[in-house]
């Protein structure tokens, strides 16, 4: 199958493609947002963002829980969010030229990264934003919540990584201003663990070209990652595919990535 059409972006921090629990792939071209049942082979124009609105920038599939509620971002920093069954508008969040990172679902709640460093979490059963996390200085690409819905890790342009308790609504990574996680170059690709609690592997884009894998249990001003894998790439998308369930050293990474 190959997918193609004008205006799909080429900003290496995009996310203008996201596959849903539903087996539907949504791909984002310019001002508009198609999707594909993979089951029926049925293409359907889900809707067309307005020229103040800006171009869509990122888009993310609800979870198992919504596998058919889609939300996309605007490049000024907008954020709707879109019932793929109905093609009805669920609701329109006006940020207010922000800009727009990375963004992903856990449960009704969608955090949202932006170009001042900050990262916006909305509620898909309100109507304004529950509550804004600030600990980034630079625009943040990278927006991942664990597997449990506990931890939200970020990363932003610098190549500065946090982790964010959900439950405590604090910063793991900034009570100490000693503890850093951070590449060399900025930081869009992160992946929890499935299998073991706490484990985190994030990418860097160049100049770093390195995958890094933490134990974010155990973060202190010495932390130093678990392991890392110094390659030539920039890495955009990180899965971590456990080999031998619990064994790290027999664990596999999949990556998505442009050459330098």
């Amino acid at each position: 199958m190959a997918l193609d059409g004008p205006g799909m972006s080429t900003d290496l921090f995009a996310t203008p493609m996201a596959w849903s629990h539903a087996n539907c792939i949504g791909v984002a071209f310019k001002y508009d947002v198609y999707f594909q049942n993979l089951e029926s082979r049925a293409v359907v124009h889900l809707c067309r963002s307005s020229l103040s609105d800006g171009t869509v920038h990122s888009i993310d599939w609800g979870g198992k829980a919504k596998p058919y509620v889609l939300a996309l971002g605007t490049t000024v920093g907008d954020v709707r969010v879109i019932d793929a069954e109905t093609r009805m508008q669920l609701v329109d969040w006006v940020d207010g030229g922000h800009g727009m990172g990375g963004m992903h679902w856990n449960g009704d709640v969608l955090a949202v990264g932006r170009n001042d460093g900050n990262v916006t979490l909305f509620d898909i059963r309100m109507r304004a934003e529950i509550t804004k996390i600030m600990g980034h200085k630079r625009r943040v690409h990278g927006v991942k919540w664990s597997v449990d819905g506990r931890h939200l890790a970020t990363g932003d342009d610098s190549g500065v990584i946090h982790v964010w308790d959900h439950r405590a609504s604090d910063l793991l990574t900034n009570s100490d201003k000693n503890i850093r996680m951070k590449h060399k170059g900025p930081v869009k690709a992160l992946s929890w663990s499935p299998w073991q609690h706490g484990l985190l592997a994030t990418g860097g884009g160049s100049p770093d070209g390195e995958i890094h894998i933490w134990n974010t249990g155990k973060i202190t001003p010495s932390s130093w990652p678990y392991a890392y894998h110094p390659l030539t790439d920039n890495y955009h998308i990180l899965a971590l595919v456990p080999a031998l369930q619990g064994a790290l050293e027999h664990s596999r990474i999949l990556v998505g990535c442009t050459p330098k």
